[in-house]
Order: structure tokens, then C-alpha cells, then sequence
């Protein structure tokens, strides 16, 4: 079984790599809910009708996930900086970079993560990003809860 700070790695990974591991599906849970959240927002509070943040759910919201990061964001690549464990929760932070135009250094942004767990299955996700989510995308693959 692997440890929860190696599964946070494959997990944020996902924002990057668009890659999502098929070992995931054994550790979330069909309900979870993941959320990603646009840091740069001016709103404080986080409610399902709120423009800067996209609601997915279950191992197949993380595609979602990183069809958002790559088609949405254009995230090119990126880096887990670190993680906390503490009780069921895990906080893990990173830096990610975005495609840049030919002969230009990419932009670079961070982003925050909370997984929360119940046993050994992941039941909640919340990324935050450092970017502004462009204003009229809506995933196809999200999933409202």
C-alpha cells in the first residue's frame, strides 16, 4: 500500500503531467468531491455557483482535473514542493508554470492542495491555483454536486 505523502505526489501530478495513475482508483472514493479554486479570485467564500472554482467528482473528476489544467489553464509543468500530514488531512503545495509564447520564460504560479481522507480512501479535494480561470469555461467532465 502506498503512503499517503506518495499518493498526494501522483495526485498533484495530475495538475501537471495530465496524466491520472489508474493505481488512484483503489485510494478515492467513487463519491469524492474535488474542487479547484482560482486564488486569484476576490471572492473569500466558496459556494457551487461561484465562477472561480470547477466542481468534479470521483476518480473520474481527476481527468477532468487535468483536462481543465492542460485544455483550460495551459499548464505546461510543475513541482510538489512539500506536504503536511496532519490527522486525516494532508496539505501539500507546489509550483506550477504555464505554456509561455516562443522565446519567453513561462509564467510560474502556485498552487495549495488539501486531500482529506476517511480509512484509506481520499472523500475530498481542494486545489488552489494562483491563476485567473478564464471566464467562460465550464468542463464538460465536471460534475456538479
Amino acid at each position: 500500500m502506498m503512503e499517503r505523502s506518495e499518493i498526494a505526489e501522483i495526485i498533484c501530478e495530475t495538475l501537471y503531467t495530465r496524466h491520472v495513475a489508474a493505481s488512484l482508483a483503489s485510494v478515492v472514493d467513487d463519491q469524492a468531491r474535488w474542487t479547484l479554486i482560482s486564488g486569484s479570485s476576490q471572492q473569500q467564500t466558496l459556494s457551487d455557483s461561484s465562477p472561480s472554482a470547477k466542481y468534479f467528482q470521483g476518480f473520474v473528476g481527476l481527468r477532468g482535473i487535468a483536462n481543465f489544467c492542460r485544455d483550460a489553464l495551459q499548464i505546461a509543468s510543475g513541482d510538489l514542493t512539500g506536504c503536511v500530514i496532519r490527522g486525516d488531512c494532508l496539505f501539500a503545495f507546489g509550483t506550477l508554470r504555464l505554456q509561455a509564447a516562443p522565446n519567453k520564460k513561462p509564467p510560474e504560479t502556485n498552487f495549495a492542495g488539501k486531500l482529506i481522507w476517511r480509512r484509506i480512501e481520499i472523500i475530498s479535494g481542494e486545489f488552489r491555483i494562483m491563476w485567473p480561470f478564464p471566464p467562460d469555461v465550464d468542463s464538460e467532465s465536471s460534475c456538479r454536486a
